[in-house]
């Protein structure tokens, strides 16, 4: 890995489907129950989550519970780190580092991608492929990055040494006071994956009371002629160039 030191907290690997997919036949639950019984087997149940669409320059949410049903089910690995989120429309695989956990543990975007890739294989047995890759409405991929600015009581680092951005700033008694405190959002189109990329970059706390820098960039799009493990390539791709672009040299040295 280039940045073996990078401060991602979070990859999530996403299929939205067109329909109700996974209620035929009863199979939601017999995924379910087939993943509990190979490591995932702890079990919440949270109410159905929705899609946020980009369309006419603006977002919307599609509320539809005949579609989602009215329950998530979030499956944990033993040790915390993966996370299956499915319902009745969707798949979502997470793979998650706890801010307690020192950077650098990281297991890469292929290691990942092939827990995402067995659960699909799961689906896939059920029906026959051509099926299942015309139901998929699209596709996410996204990458969460948590950078401490700051321990409790030290001072801070400016964002404008960390983040590639011209930030907003004051002139007081001839010194430039730069922005701290950030909530913002950007959406660029994407045609490497048929869609766009919504990257969010916010200010907050941490579990242990630290400022933190918190970026969420998600890729989104739909396969039209791509396979299902191009459009994925493609989408870590636009991943690893933005977040090259993102930040300053000097603070991409420090994660190699």
């Amino acid at each position: 890995m280039k940045f073996s030191k990078a401060p991602i907290s979070e990859l999530i690997f996403g299929v939205f489907f067109n329909s109700k997919l996974l209620s035929n036949e009863g199979y939601l639950f017999e995924l379910i129950t087939k993943l509990m019984k190979n490591g995932y087997s702890h079990c919440e149940t949270l109410p159905a989550i929705f899609e946020e669409d980009w369309n006419d320059n603006k977002f919307s949410v599609s509320l539809d519970y005949d579609k989602t049903g009215f329950s998530l089910y979030r499956l944990y690995s033993v040790d915390g780190s993966i996370l299956i989120q499915i319902q009745q429309n969707c798949i979502l695989l997470n793979w998650i580092r706890k801010d307690e956990t020192p950077v650098g543990n990281y297991p890469g975007f292929t290691s990942v991608y092939q827990k995402f890739s067995f659960i699909i294989n799961e689906v896939i047995q059920k029906m026959t492929e051509s099926k299942f890759l015309l139901e998929i409405k699209h596709l996410t991929l996204t990458y969460h990055d948590r950078i401490i600015l700051s321990d409790s009581g030290n001072s801070e680092i400016p964002l404008n040494e960390i983040l590639n951005l011209t930030m907003p700033s004051l002139e007081v008694d001839g010194k430039k006071i730069f922005a701290s405190t950030v909530i913002s959002k950007f959406i660029l189109p994407c045609v490497q994956v048929n869609g766009f990329d919504s990257v969010s970059i916010n200010t907050g706390a941490d579990n242990q009371s630290r400022r933190i820098l918190v970026i969420e960039n998600r890729v989104k799009g739909k396969l039209h002629k791509l396979t299902f493990e191009e459009w994925f390539k493609n989408a870590h791709s636009v991943q690893m160039k933005f977040f090259e672009n993102l930040f300053t040299k000097e603070t991409l040295a420090s994660w190699q």
